[in-house]
């Protein structure tokens, strides 16, 4: 059924209401933390820093990034000693281009954490002494 200009303007003036309300939100360090989640692979990089940039353009503060998926060392595995290179120069490479926003570091595991337990291990793994970051707090270093 289609609606009648007068309840179609009501329902923009609602929905542009609650636009503004979660962009109040977002930039509410008190409220809202966000942490942009990549992988250290070139064109994701590219994509966070822009994403970065435009969420601070906004005046949305970006808390932390956390990289996922880095390869461990390998040194039996000329693939993986390289792909471990890689992720560690990119990883570099986001540690510059983020400045002062804190940095999240995760390993790729030889499997995709699913459950309860694995999930809870895996935030252990991330979240340990980092609390403050879920707080909105600025960093103390990398």
């Amino acid at each position: 059924e289609l609606m009648d200009g007068e309840e179609l303007g009501d329902q923009l003036v609602g929905a542009r209401g609650r636009m503004q309300m979660l962009g109040e939100l977002l930039r509410d360090p008190k409220r809202c933390t966000l942490i942009l989640v990549t992988i250290p692979e070139n064109m994701s990089v590219l994509e966070t820093v822009r994403t970065l940039e435009l969420l601070k353009g906004q005046g949305m503060p970006v808390t932390a990034v956390a990289v996922n998926m880095i390869q461990s060392p390998q040194p039996d595995c000329r693939f993986c000693h390289h792909r471990h290179e890689s992720h560690m120069a990119q990883l570099e490479r986001i540690r510059d281009l983020v400045g002062d926003v804190e940095l999240l570091t995760i390993e790729q595991e030889i499997d995709e954490p699913r459950g309860r337990a694995a999930l809870t291990g895996l935030s252990a793994k991330i979240w340990m002494d980092r609390e403050r970051i879920l707080r909105g707090e600025q960093s103390t270093g990398h």
